[in-house]
């Protein structure tokens, strides 16, 4: 009896595998091995490892990680960033083959059409991410731009420069909030601009010098969008379109 208890526990403990990283534990906890089945459509990377079980720690190290598939015979580890719990389909019948599934609370997350879900295992939650082959995946999230430096935001979205003659600030910029706010943590980005200059002056002579636009991190690491332009001085509004 003794030695059945003691079965028992150990089996408990290879369920959860805990990682501490500063002040936060990772902690993941899985599904049952499922025999003779493999996930498909999900695969990110392709390892060689000599069992299971490194396999298994392979998963568990990788952030974007939370499920796999191993070949016994080929030594063959598959990363995927999905599972069986949100892609119930995928789950098919692969000779050789195991699959092993991590509980994540991207079970009950929604993402935009086009990106993935991230689990967030140290916090039990979880992020949306735009993969790296979908380029149009950020252009199709809202955005708003507020707290401008040198800038003022009319109800319509236009990020408006008032300037004169006498007076040209150098650059400026925005905070840039996205819908929903988790699409872009932690990843790089693009933000396209469009700058357009419009004269109030009769003078149309003078050239306006709209510059460049991009992204940027500011000191509260919030998400900004960064503006820079030269002009010739005369009487103009500067408008920037997004």
């Amino acid at each position: 009896m003794a030695e059945q208890d003691f079965k028992i526990v150990l089996l408990t403990l290879s369920a959860i595998i805990i990682l501490q990283t500063g002040d936060t534990c990772k902690i993941v906890r899985w599904y049952p091995a499922s025999n003779e089945t493999w996930l498909l459509n999900h695969v990110f990377k392709n390892l060689t490892k000599r069992n299971e079980g490194a396999c298994h720690a392979a998963c568990f190290m990788n952030d974007s990680c939370r499920s796999y598939n191993f070949g016994h015979q080929l030594q063959l580890c598959q990363l995927s960033n999905s599972d069986h719990v949100e892609h119930p389909g995928d789950l098919v019948p692969k000779e050789n083959f195991m699959y092993r599934g991590t509980m994540n609370a991207c079970a009950t997350g929604i993402c935009p059409a086009g990106s993935l879900c991230q689990a967030d295992f140290a916090n039990n939650s979880y992020t949306c991410v735009c993969p790296a082959d979908n380029p149009y995946c950020l252009a199709r999230m809202n955005t708003s731009f507020h707290r401008c430096h040198a800038f003022d935001t009319s109800s319509d979205g236009v990020i408006q420069l008032e300037a004169t003659h006498s007076s040209w600030p150098a650059d400026g910029f925005c905070r840039v909030d996205f819908t929903p706010t988790s699409i872009v943590t932690g990843q790089e980005y693009n933000i396209t601009v469009d700058l357009r200059a419009r004269h109030v002056s009769y003078d149309t002579t003078q050239p306006v010098h709209p510059g460049v636009a991009f992204n940027m991190v500011d000191g509260d690491n919030f998400d900004a969008v960064y503006f820079r332009y030269e002009v010739e001085p005369l009487d103009t509004d500067l408008e920037i379109f997004q």
